[in-house]
This record gives structure tokens, C-alpha cells and sequence, in this order.
């Protein structure tokens, strides 16, 4: 339903409590709905809940209900057809009429209004529902200004990056023919247009914390979208990496991803092939007894004749599945060869010998040991991926002669980032946290890092325990990720005199999926039983119990944890954790990496123009979008000039015509 639409439904469900603070009338909504008592519904005792607790599932409930009944495709499509015949409130009574059907006629949607209605009649937790949507709106109210601004230039970033994309997806399919110049200026003008907005959004929110806490929110959801929709998410070191990888398809050349296990070179290539072809990859694992046609094509049987069968880099090349096609299934995949330098050397330059001169769409291809040739299908990309030669590994270094037919297209591919600048496990961590409705039912007890005042400003306190379980969880992570690289890491650090050898694992890899799925499962069984702290150790504890896992890389497990406060050995007492409910910007601000308020700011200053009437309105020089305060304009019908001079404190906008405040409403 278009969102005027719902807009007006939901303010009409806005009420004020007798403190004046605003609040969502959940029971004119269940009113509205026709919900009646049903005794034949068992509704689940929620008494070992906190009051919290409750009001966070009355708003998801809400938010359940509030799809099902006026967003749904049926009453989209009667407000498109009837509106103009029969008028917004009669369409959305016959809307309401239809879902009260639909609601009565399914078992789990009168339930969960059931449930919905019982927790709005206590009193305790309408209460407390009450407060917190009143601090939501006063949050919101306090971006305004600037929120607009914000909104526009995350618009033009992501429309940026897609026009990126997009070009470099059609480069990437002519890239045999002479570029064409406009195509080749604007992949440059993108990426410098994309630079300077992305400078622009982190200025705007060094000058307006609270609203960098917004975004950050919002960014959250995004990747909260994006996990359910892709199972990845294009947090900034991912989205740098589709940039380069972006560029070295355009050569023409194989390409060679190196990075340690569990980096996941399989996941941004897949992603990456969907986002410049729209196709999934074609992937297969090296091995050290494969020889290298066996890759392209292998005779079959079919009767008395014989055929060739095309294998991996054939299929994903010609589009085929056999000689025996026609005509291409597909315009061409990304190829994938996971562990590439498990193979020989013989085999690697095989390979790349076979492929590095006949890359370009529409170039006749040999097939190795066979007189058959196919056209490469326009989005054909070869790309090798491969682990660094350590002692840990029983892998070959590159050839040189090999490394030379990759022509410089070589990318490393690292863990995701952990630092107080871009801490991205924690994000993810947070992210999978997050349910459908945008909320972390959880308190910052268990959440936040700590923070310090230096200098009148917050920042992250970097001791290793400081900061709840999560964020030390994060930091702990990512120094098992760099233990098991056999790089510097905490411990590496705080003990420079003994041999760095002993702080690195040989095996133990805690993947980034595991972890995520922990946390699935206890967003379904333990959430509201169990502190994310103890379900965590004890998660941790069976992991570390593999009998794949040696004693040694146990001892350096728990000496990690322990550094960052975590003792494996000793269960936290589990007591009742105060699960505080979070508005969008608590949920930005925990997040050590979003500009904080500093002490001592003044407010912005207030300015006062009469109205004709003589009144005094009282205004800040904000923006609005990109009209700054001192925008001209001069009506069409007259010589009238308006200025425009900023936003009153309910945000509407204040202009000055003739020398007079005039207050326009809805800016």
C-alpha cells in the first residue's frame, strides 16, 4: 500500500498518554481489526518475562499484524483501483473488512493477536511501551533537520555503486571491442563522484552525532536485508573488494584470489558473479590428480557414438553442457577454482596457458586435447583461488611462469576487520542479532563496548576486558582468526620475549558461519531464558571439544579468551539480565566507530522573525535536503522573493517573504 496511505492509518493510531508523551494505540488497532476474546485460544503464559521484554514483543507482534492486515498485495491493489471511485476511508474500511476475515479464518493470526492484546492490557507494560515510543519520536524528531540531507546522499551513494556496477558489468561484456570513451569517462567520473559523496556523509555525520547513530541503524538493517535475501553482506571491506575485483575482470586476464581458510574468497566471488552477471558461479575444487582436461571436457557413451561432455570451465565458457547443444543455455559464469595451488605446477600452467590469450567474448576457443572449438560467451571470467604457502599447508607457491599468466591480477583477501574504526565481526555479530523488525532484543549489558572521556570527548576503551561480553567476544574472534594466519596478534603482542610460534594455532578456525548459526539458534530456543554470555561459553566449549582440534590450540584458545576477560573454565552465574529496550540510535551508538556528542557544544543558535500576524517564530539555520538557509526563489505570478531561513522547532520549514515569517508545513 503506498506509504501516504499507511502513514495516515498509523497517525491515527498515535495518542498521547496524560503526560503528553505520543505513543501507538495498539488497542484502537486491535479495535479496528474486530478482535474479540476467543476462549479456545491458549495463550502462552509470557510471566518470566521481563516488562522489556514484553513491550519488545508487542511492537514485533504489532509489526506482524500490522503487515498481514495493511500491506498486504490485496489491499495495494483495491486502494489503486477504488481510491478515486469510492475515496480513501471507504477503501480502507472494505480492506480492514477483508483482513478481519482473513484473521478470524487463520488459527495463528488470531493467536498472535490474542497474544498482542493481552500484553497491551498490562498496565505495566503499555507503560512502558508508552515511554519508549515517546523517546523513539523525540529521537526522530531531533534528526530531522538534517535527516533529509542524509537520506539523499545514501540515495546517491547506492545509486553510484549500482551505475558502477552496471558499467563495469558492460565493459566487463565488450571488453574485446574498442571501449567506448563515454563508458570508459563515466567508470572513472563514478568512482570519483562515489569518493567525494561517501567524504561528504562522514563530514555530515562528524557534525551531527546523533544522526550518525541513526545511520548506523539504518546500515544495520540494510545488512540485516541483505543476509536474508543474499546470506552475505557488503560490509566495507567487501564492498572495496567488488570494487578491485571489479576492475581486474576488465583486463581480460585470469585472476588469482590468495587468502587463509575461512576469509571467504567463495563467497565475494559468488556474490561479486550475481552483482556483474546476474548468474551464480561455476565452481569446482583443485586436487592434486586431476590433469587439466579433465576440467574442460571428457567423452561419454550415448549407443555406438560418443560425445563430449563439457565439464566446469567449459560449461561456464561456451554456455554449454555438451558439444551436442546448439545453441548456449547461458551468456557465460564466473569460474571458480577453489585451491588452485593444490594442483602441479604442470596442471596450473596448463590451465592458465589455455585460457590467459582467449578471454574475449566471441573469440573462437579450443578445446584442450580435442578439435572442437566454442565461442566465450560474453560473461565468462577464470578466476583461481588459492591459500599462501605456510607450513600449515601442503600447497605449492606459484610458479613464477605460472604467476607471469596472471599478469598482476592477484588480490588478498583478509578476515573481516575488527578495530575500533570499522569493527566489522561486531557489526556482523549485531547484525545477526537483529530480527525482521529491526530490533536487538538484548541490553547493552551484553552488547556495548566501553567507553572513556579524554579531552571532553568519548572514545572506545581499548583494554582488552573492558566492554560487555559481545564486543570482547569480537576482539577475542578476531585474534583467533589471526592466530590461526600465523600473524601478530594480542597475545603475540603482550608477550614480545617468548617466540611467537607458541600464540599461533596449527588448526582451530572458528568460521564466520558457525558463529552466525550459533546465534540463529539462540534467537529461536534461548533468547529471554539465557544470557548471550552463557550460551556463548557453552557453544565455545563444545566447539574447542573436536577431537579434530589439538590440545595445543586449546591452551592458546583459552589464553586468548582469558585476555579479553572470557573464562572458559567458570560459567558466569547466570542472573536475571536487564534487557533494556533500544531505539534506533542506542543501537547506533554501539558502534565505537559513529561520532559521539562531545562535551561542552552550545546549542545551535535560535533565531526569531515576526509572522504577519505578529508572532514570533522561532527557527535554526538547518538545511533542508540541499536547499541551504539563504536559498532565493521568486514565485511565478508575482515579484514576490522567497528566502528561505531554516526549520522551526517543530521542523517545518521558515521562509521569509517581504520581510515576514511564513511557515510552510511538511517542509
Amino acid at each position: 500500500m503506498p506509504e501516504h496511505f499507511l502513514g495516515k492509518i498509523v497517525e491515527k493510531l498515535t495518542a498521547k498518554s496524560e503526560k503528553g508523551e505520543e505513543y501507538l494505540d495498539i488497542g484502537k488497532f486491535l479495535k479496528q481489526l474486530g478482535v474479540a476474546e476467543q476462549k479456545d485460544l491458549a495463550v502462552p503464559s509470557l510471566d518470566y518475562l521481563s516488562v522489556p521484554q514484553k513491550a519488545e514483543i508487542m511492537w514485533a507482534l504489532y509489526r506482524d499484524l500490522q503487515k498481514e492486515t495493511w500491506q498486504a498485495p490485496v489491499a495495494e491493489k483495491k486502494y489503486k483501483v477504488k481510491k478515486k471511485q469510492d475515496g480513501a476511508e471507504a477503501v480502507a474500511e472494505k480492506v480492514v473488512a477483508s483482513k478481519v476475515q482473513k484473521l478470524q479464518g487463520k488459527r495463528e493470526l488470531a493467536l498472535c493477536a490474542a497474544i498482542l492484546a493481552s500484553l497491551w492490557q498490562d498496565q505495566e507494560v503499555r507503560a512502558f511501551f508508552q515511554r519508549e515510543y515517546d523517546r523513539h519520536r523525540k529521537e526522530e524528531q531531533s534528526v530531522n533537520g538534517e535527516y533529509e540531507k542524509y537520506q539523499l546522499l545514501t540515495k546517491e551513494i547506492s545509486r553510484l555503486e549500482r551505475e558502477l556496477d552496471e558499467i563495469t558489468a558492460t565493459l566487463f561484456r565488450g571488453r574485446n571491442q574498442m571501449a567506448d570513451e563515454l563508458l570508459v569517462l563515466m567508470h572513472a567520473a563514478q568512482k570519483r563522484e562515489l569518493d567525494e559523496q561517501r567524504r561528504k556523509l562522514s563530514m555530515l555525520f562528524e557534525a551531527h552525532p546523533e544522526l550518525a547513530a541513526r545511520a548506523a541503524y539504518d546500515k544495520l538493517v540494510d545488512y540485516r536485508r541483505e543476509l536474508d535475501k543474499e546470506h552475505f553482506v557488503w560490509l566495507p571491506s567487501r564492498r572495496r573488494l567488488l570494487e578491485e575485483l571489479g576492475d581486474k575482470i576488465l583486463t581480460g586476464r585470469p585472476i588469482m584470489l590468495l587468502s587463509e581458510s575461512g576469509a571467504g574468497k567463495t563467497s565475494i566471488v559468488s556474490a561479486a558473479a550475481k552483482k556483474f552477471t546476474g548468474e551464480t558461479v561455476s565452481r569446482s575444487v583443485g586436487g592434486q590428480y586431476t590433469r587439466a582436461e579433465k576440467l574442460f571436457a571428457t567423452r561419454e557413451l550415448a549407443g555406438d557414438a560418443s560425445f563430449y561432455l563439457y565439464q566446469p570451465i567449459m560449461e561456464a565458457l561456451s554456455g554449454k553442457k555438451s558439444e551436442k547443444d546448439s545453441q548456449p543455455l547461458h551468456d557465460g559464469k564466473f569460474y571458480l577454482d577453489d585451491e588452485f595451488n593444490q594442483r602441479p605446477t604442470e596442471v596450473q600452467m596448463e590451465i592458465v596457458k589455455s585460457l590467459s590469450g582467449h578471454m574475449y567474448p566471441g573469440e573462437k576457443f579450443q578445446i584442450p586435447n580435442t578439435s572442437l572449438t566454442e565461442k566465450v560467451r560474453p560473461n565468462f571470467a577464470f578466476i583461481a583461488a588459492g591459500n599462501p604457502p605456510t607450513d600449515r599447508y601442503e600447497r605449492k607457491e606459484t610458479d613464477v611462469a605460472v604467476q607471469r599468466e596472471f599478469g598482476g591480477n592477484v588480490l588478498e583477501v583478509d578476515y573481516l576487520e575488527q578495530t575500533k574504526d570499522n569493527p566489522e565481526l561486531y557489526q556482523l555479530l549485531l547484525v545477526a542479532l537483529m530480527d525482521k523488525n529491526g530490533r536487538i532484543r538484548a541490553g547493552k549489558d551484553e552488547l556495548a563496548p566501553a567507553f572513556k572521556k579524554v579531552n571532553g570527548q568519548e572514545v572506545v576503551d581499548e583494554a582488552p576486558s573492558a566492554g560487555r561480553f559481545l564486543w570482547r567476544f569480537a576482539n577475542a574472534w578476531r585474534t583467533m582468526l589471526d592466530s590461526f594466519a600465523h600473524r601478530d596478534n594480542a597475545l603475540t603482542k603482550t608477550n614480545p620475549s617468548q617466540p611467537k610460534e607458541n600464540y599461533y594455532f596449527d588448526k582451530l578456525l572458528l568460521d564466520v558461519g558457525v558463529v552466525i548459526s550459533w546465534i540463529e539458534a539462540y534467537k529461536k530456543t534461548r533468547q529471554g531464558e539465557e544470557s548471550i554470555e552463557n550460551y556463548f561459553q557453552k557453544q565455545l566449549k563444545n566447539f574447542l571439544k573436536q577431537p579434530t582440534i589439538p590440545q595445543e590450540d586449546r591452551d592458546i584458545a583459552d589464553k586468548i579468551f582469558k585476555h579479553f576477560g572470557i573464562d572458559l573454565a567458570v560459567m558466569p552465574e547466570e542472573q536475571e539480565v536487564v534487557r533494556q529496550a533500544m531505539t534506533p540510535q542506542d543501537i547506533g551508538w554501539l558502534l565505537p566507530n559513529v561520532p559521539r556528542p562531545k562535551e561542552g557544544v552550545a546549542p545551535a543558535q535560535t533565531f526569531e522573525i515576526l509572522s504577519e500576524k505578529g508572532e514570533v517564530i522561532e527557527y535554526e539555520e538547518k538545511a533542508i535536503g540541499k536547499y541551504l538557509p539563504g536559498t532565493r526563489w521568486l514565485t511565478k505570478n508575482s515579484k514576490e522573493e522567497y528566502v528561505f531561513r531554516g526549520i522551526s522547532k517543530k521542523g517545518e520549514a521558515v521562509f521569509e517573504i517581504n520581510g515576514i515569517g511564513v511557515v510552510r508545513h511538511g517542509k
